[in-house]
């Protein structure tokens, strides 16, 4: 598989010594890293299977996806526009997502800076094998997300049509890996090492968000009629968004009616890689060994920002309130502390935070009551229980740590109840990340039903800390940051996460027939607050032997 891929470079090695490249070091350094990628092990680190060709498989399961993304072509040539824009978009989308959320670290790895770094290598030569290395795989991703899709056009439109899909299919790729890096290039040159990780890490979580509200809204989008046929007339914004240039110079092809506008799309899709190949090897790519370089030292102004930051009176203000002990306020602000500046942790948890806002909004885009006589239903109840939906991925992700062999410094600590322990760390991400989350959507929930349901909103949020806490009990308790991920753990968390879901919908359920009923909630909520006290006290007691033993 490695020579194959070699093989097809070959052609283009003119171009690549135009652009500044030692094909010669290049093709060693490129075989080397693809070599190393092919025989990585597939899964986790307690599956020590290796597959070979961990490439073909990958292919197969893209080709899947595509598979379900062709039913859009089928529709005919009377919505074809519309339809091929959508699709460059979701080819253009799986790039970008796929170079800033898993290949960036190809970019920027930083491993082999000893032994490349002082060797006689042109910035422009390790450049350019890191991003052919990248480009291998999103072609790789993009060509197997189309190869369905190219199928079903050439038994639409015929194989000329076919091959001109193709086309836009690569063009597009490139387009989306040389965009990708020409922005992460300059901020190379503008930020430090520090900033810029951190800048790559909220890119991703922003990105996640964006992917999985598009999944929600693209196909009401595609019943919309009245937008589908306003696709049929180019408009001048259309110039500034690139899926456009692709389905305009390929539809008018396909179906006929070839213009001006058309030669201009067809300008773009062609010169906008060509420009963005110029400019990463022309101007960004002269200094990318010293940047690169830079990575390694860290950031010094922004570790005392962190330092500045950690110190602040807030926390400790929070830890007071919440904790009942010494024990308790130290693993609240320790765990604060970590959650605070943890990357791999705000990648699991922040797109979460994100989609509970997509929730909401996909349950009221869906209603057809008018937004003037909202306040007239009780649909506030969606807004009260929709940040329950987190809970789950707080509680499991503040288990796991690709750094958890550095937990045995628990079994050091001489406390009489590590349950103290877990439940300052239980405290610290509720305050943290889902608090202030429900803070913002109930703010909504009185503004448009009134200053009435505030009880309502409490009574929601002791239900929702009191199922959290049952959640925490049944399961095997266990130190933050101290597990690591196995396909067999998440399996069982996947079914205890089912159930504490539906046991959030049937207090959401119970809360709706209260409010049915028209039973005061005040009479109700002094005894969700003593089950709350005693299932809160039952976990910060919880002794040595109900702890997993930590690795």
């Amino acid at each position: 598989m490695v020579k194959f891929i070699l093989r097809l470079i070959r052609p283009f090695r003119k171009l690549l010594e135009w652009a500044g490249v030692n094909y010669s070091q290049f093709e060693v350094i490129l075989g080397a890293k693809l070599t190393m990628d092919n025989r990585k092990m597939l899964g986790n680190n307690s599956q020590k299977k290796t597959l070979k060709n961990a490439m073909l498989m990958q292919a197969f399961i893209y080709g899947i996806i595509g598979g379900f993304m062709s039913t859009m072509l089928i529709r005919g040539s009377s919505a074809l526009f519309f339809f091929s824009t959508i699709f460059f978009s979701f080819i253009m989308i799986m790039v970008i997502m796929g170079l800033i959320s898993e290949f960036n670290t190809i970019l920027f790895d930083t491993r082999d800076n000893s032994i490349l770094l002082p060797r006689p290598i042109a910035p422009r030569t390790l450049l350019f094998v890191r991003v052919m290395h990248i480009m291998i795989y999103l072609m790789l991703i993009s060509l197997s997300l189309s190869i369905i899709p190219l199928i079903v056009f050439a038994s639409m439109f015929g194989l000329l049509a076919m091959l001109l899909l193709l086309a836009d299919v690569i063009l597009i790729t490139l387009f989306s890996v040389f965009l990708t890096n020409i922005i992460y290039l300059l901020l190379m040159k503008m930020t430090t090492g520090e900033r810029l990780k951190d800048i790559i890490t909220y890119s991703q979580i922003v990105m996640a968000i964006i992917f999985m509200g598009a999944y929600q809204f693209m196909p009401r989008l595609a019943q919309n009629q009245a937008l589908v046929s306003s696709f049929n007339h180019v408009q001048w914004w259309m110039y500034l968004v690139p899926p456009f240039w692709m389905s305009a110079s390929i539809t008018p092809i396909v179906i006929g009616g070839f213009s001006l506008q058309v030669s201009g799309f067809l300008l773009l899709s062609v010169a906008m890689p060509l420009i963005g190949l110029w400019l990463v090897s022309s101007v960004l790519a002269k200094n990318f060994n010293q940047s690169l370089s830079t990575l390694d030292q860290g950031d010094t102004k922004s570790d005392k920002k962190k330092g500045k930051a950690e110190t602040s009176s807030l926390v400790d203000f929070l830890s007071r309130i919440c904790s009942y002990t010494a024990e308790e306020r130290v693993s609240f602000t320790t765990i604060w502390r970590i959650a605070n500046r943890d990357r791999k942790f705000k990648q699991a948890v922040y797109p979460g935070l994100g989609y509970v806002f997509i929730i909401i909004i996909m349950a009221f885009v869906n209603s057809r009551t008018p937004l003037s006589e909202i306040g007239e239903t009780k649909k506030y109840l969606i807004l009260i229980y929709a940040p329950a939906f987190i809970l789950n991925v707080l509680i499991y992700t503040i288990r796991y740590s690709e750094n958890f062999k550095a937990s045995w410094i628990y079994q050091t600590i001489p406390v009489q109840h590590p349950g103290q322990l877990i439940s300052g760390a239980f405290k610290a991400i509720f305050t943290q990340l889902f608090l202030p989350v429900y803070i913002v959507v109930n703010i909504a929930t009185i503004y448009f039903w009134g200053y009435s349901v505030i009880i309502d909103v409490i009574y929601g949020f002791c239900t929702i800390l009191m199922m959290a806490y049952v959640m925490l009990i049944v399961q095997p308790a266990s130190f933050p940051f101290s597990d690591e991920r196995s396909s067999e753990q998440s399996g069982k968390n996947v079914m205890i996460s089912m159930l504490m879901l539906l046991a959030i919908l049937a207090m959401a359920g119970l809360h709706y027939l209260l409010v049915a009923s028209n039973i005061n909630l005040l009479f109700v909520l002094p005894v969700i607050l003593l089950v709350l006290f005693l299932l809160s006290r039952k976990y910060r007691l919880t002794p040595w032997s109900k702890m997993i033993k930590v690795n």
